[in-house]
């Protein structure tokens, strides 16, 4: 079964349009919505420009509040400030990721909890995890919402996330055991989660025998980890029970557990969704939502277990997408890997050149920050990705050289011809990315 997150998605704001309709026939006005979004990061522009699409078709208030980049973080505490204290604005975001000289943590803890409509709120972080009621963030509520709405009973399972990272570990662990909060006709509020999660990780003793007991395991550590650890996995588990990756390098991973034989019950998955962040910044409303899975050999896998597994990152909405092994890491070199690469290079060349820090952030336009943002990412994610992926990533980069070198050379000799060719030939690109 396929869960389908869109026509839910549909279903709710259905639901909510009625219930705002009512609202306003009652002689009340319609709830107001304000977005506060700083700098021109592309991704949160289009965010926020699609949830205020969201509001106008459900009849929703919304304003958008856009500060410059270079904005203080007073000024922001200020605007804050505003808004907790606006009796016209019912719930307001502000939106992350914020510039690096705004400390976020400051911000969130500004925004009065019963305001706070993403749910990032020490407040309302803290009396979810309790089991108060809270402002649920978008995410967790989501997935509980789609599997209440297609009756898909969780409760007793026994699921082991090897991994604590504040990226995924962590935050799959809590959402998986966290007790449930809502109930249908004819479904008990019980059935809706209730997972037992067990979270081990390097100082994790006998972790073979914690493997043993569990119904599925999601193996979430770096992929230098991933080839040893995923066979040894296997070499414990008994016919029923699944074992995932979400590594980002898949070829080595597969020809590690070609041979195996539970290698059936063994589904190798790349979710195509992620941030130059780490820890909670990391967690992003609406990441996964529409964003490509992909799933790796899984002709090597038993029908039932990719379908069990495909189910689950329905959950997320995304599109699951089916390629071999070694196509992914060819194909991830030359619209990921490469990416970081290049970022990293560039910051590398900026800091090298340009000692003055203050002149940096002064005259950074928005190209160079959204260029450049990938140089935050944490290297002991992408090590060893690059260098499980050396042989694509060698391919790529030398590609990559080439094409710089020919740039380098028209702008050398003044051949305004020649740079008008290569600028022309890369807009093309435009027919695939809009």
């Amino acid at each position: 079964m396929i869960l389908d997150g869109k026509k839910i998605a549909a279903d709710i704001r259905a639901e909510i349009r009625e219930e705002v309709a009512a609202l306003v026939a009652d002689g009340k006005r319609a709830p107001k919505l304000a977005v506060v979004i700083v700098g021109n990061n592309p991704a949160s522009e289009t965010y926020v420009n699609n949830k205020m699409k969201a509001c106008a078709e459900v009849g929703i208030e919304a304003v958008k509040i856009a500060y410059p980049t270079e904005i203080s973080e007073q000024t922001l505490l200020n605007e804050v400030s505003r808004l907790n204290n606006d009796p016209s604005i019912d719930g307001f975001i502000v939106q992350l990721p914020l510039p690096d000289h705004i400390h976020e943590s400051a911000i969130l803890s500004a925004i009065d909890y019963r305001k706070d409509v993403d749910g990032l709120t020490p407040a309302n972080v803290g009396r979810t995890v309790q089991g108060l009621p809270s402002i649920v963030s978008a995410t967790p509520r989501g997935i509980r919402e789609l599997l209440a709405r297609y009756k898909i009973q969780t409760e007793g399972k026994h699921v082991v996330v090897i991994g604590r990272s504040n990226i995924v570990g962590k935050p799959v662990a809590l959402l998986l055991m966290q007790r449930p909060y809502l109930s249908l006709p004819g479904m008990s509020a019980a059935s809706l989660g209730d997972a037992t999660v067990t979270v081990c990780h390097s100082k994790t003793q006998d972790l073979k025998a914690i493997c043993r007991t569990a119904d599925i395991i999601i193996v979430a550590v770096p992929v230098g980890t991933a080839v040893k650890l995923i066979p040894a996995i296997l070499d414990q588990i008994g016919p029923q029970q699944l074992v995932i990756d979400v590594c980002s390098t898949k070829s080595q991973i597969c020809h590690a557990v070609k041979y195996h034989s539970k290698r059936q019950q063994f589904v190798s998955t790349h979710p195509m969704a992620g941030t130059e962040y780490s820890g909670p910044e990391a967690a992003q409303k609406g990441l996964f939502d529409g964003r490509a899975c992909i799933f790796a050999d899984t002709e090597e896998s038993a029908p039932q277990a990719v379908a069990a597994i495909e189910k689950m990152y329905g959950v997320l909405n995304m599109r699951p997408t089916f390629m071999n092994a070694d196509q992914h890491d060819v194909h991830t070199a030359y619209v990921s890997h490469i990416s970081h690469v290049t970022s990293f290079a560039l910051a590398l060349t900026v800091l090298e050149k340009e000692k003055d820090e203050k002149h940096i952030f002064d005259l950074a336009s928005g190209g160079f920050a959204s260029t450049v943002r990938l140089a935050k990412s944490n290297a002991d994610m992408w090590v060893p990705i690059l260098l499980q992926n050396r042989d694509n990533m060698l391919q790529v980069m030398d590609t990559y050289m080439k094409e710089i070198q020919q740039f380098r050379d028209a702008i050398a000799t003044f051949d305004e011809a020649r740079l008008r060719e290569l600028i022309t030939e890369a807009n093309k690109i435009k027919r695939i990315l809009k």
